[in-house]
């Protein structure tokens, strides 16, 4: 691909969105099965990354995972 100048520049790599879909899937079935600590490390994640994921779907997907992770570790107030 070639800029307005002639000169030659990398193309857009795509987005590999479904790769990101697959994870999120994963820990929202995963979550039954998580010790406390992966539980906090998992949060960690959640919280400044994939909750702001620049795919729709997959932020949307993530937010699903999350709630299934309080569902099943969160404590009675």
């Amino acid at each position: 691909m070639l800029d307005s100048f002639g000169r030659v520049i990398e193309a857009e790599a795509a987005d590999e969105w479904e790769a990101r879909q697959g994870v999120a899937l994963l820990f929202q079935n995963l979550a039954p099965l998580l010790t406390d600590a992966d539980v906090e490390t998992l949060t960690n994640f959640y919280v400044p990354n994939a909750l702001h994921d620049r795919d729709e779907r997959v932020a949307l997907t993530m937010r699903t995972a999350a709630v299934e992770l309080v569902e099943y570790h969160g404590k009675v107030c």
